[in-house]
């Protein structure tokens, strides 16, 4: 990508020293974290959050219905929500899978085909659920760790639904390695791994100091290595690799619109290639 100085897009307009992927989604214009206005279920800059609120006139000689309106709580503003969201469900059904003694993650993992029938060809959901899997107390910890401080990073730049298809798309790239490889995932750190190598490209563009990302990526990547299988880790690499750059090269709002797309087939691919082969190779 070429300097910030020739990109203007890349930050916010109201804050140009804040790099942001999220435009409003009235007039297309970059707007960071604090510039978001929710109004409706859209993302609005201020300008036209306030035109939109001030066009809501009551009609003559009806009643207006009352709308439902979620108020967020203040103890979320400006955090990465999507973030701990992830931790939060991974630790409730580690602690439920505690209780049921070990019963529902074996149906989560994704296993080779001699491990039947808790192989992923009788189980082809598992290419999704391994991602919010934890098979040990250290992995949980771990694991979250990881998701904790760089998350905290990543979502805040490239918007919360843009870091749902990061995490996703390092998980589901995890998945299907570990498939195409006769590999297993039996914990999140795949998933974990693509948010790790997103961060390391996008790390230019991040309000941190770059040694300490640098440092806590090379801590998750050395993590997944050890607990995650390095079928899970090259895998969640390369999707996260491919994620990262095209946040990288999304420098005009057409573009932003093409990196969703992108996304989206990448997603489908993985799948694609993993139906395929479970075809190719039956049980």
């Amino acid at each position: 990508m070429s300097d910030s100085a020739h990109n203007p897009d890349d930050y916010c307009y109201r804050h140009p020293d804040r790099l942001s992927f999220v435009l409003c989604e009235r007039c297309g214009r970059t707007i960071c974290l604090e510039c978001q206005n929710h109004v409706d279920g859209r993302v609005l800059c201020p300008d036209d959050a306030a035109k939109v609120r001030s066009n809501v006139t009551p009609i003559a000689g009806k009643r207006r219905r009352k709308r439902l309106r979620i108020k967020v709580p203040a103890v979320f503003e400006g955090h990465p929500v999507v973030t701990y969201s992830i931790i939060a469900i991974v630790l409730v059904l580690f602690l439920v899978d505690l209780i049921a003694r070990g019963i529902i993650m074996p149906h989560l993992w994704v296993l080779p085909p001699g491990a039947a029938p808790y192989d992923v060809l009788h189980q082809p959901w598992s290419l999704v659920t391994s991602m919010i899997a934890s098979s040990s107390v250290l992995g949980l910890l771990l694991g979250g760790y990881s998701m904790y401080v760089l998350g905290r990073f990543i979502e805040p730049v490239v918007g919360s639904r843009n870091f749902v298809a990061v995490y996703v798309a390092g998980g589901l790239g995890a998945s299907i390695f570990s498939f195409l490889l006769d590999g297993a995932v039996t914990s999140w750190f795949g998933a974990t791994m693509g948010v790790a190598i997103t961060a390391v490209v996008l790390a230019r563009g991040l309000r941190v100091n770059p040694l300490f990302l640098y440092i806590s990526c090379g801590i998750s990547i050395l993590l997944s290595f050890i607990f995650g299988g390095w079928q899970a880790t090259i895998g969640g690499g390369l999707a996260g690799l491919g994620t990262g750059l095209y946040f990288y090269y999304a420098d005009t709002p057409r573009r932003r619109g093409q990196v969703r797309i992108a996304l989206i087939a990448t997603g489908a691919a993985l799948l694609v290639i993993g139906f395929v082969r479970a075809i190719a190779f039956p049980v």
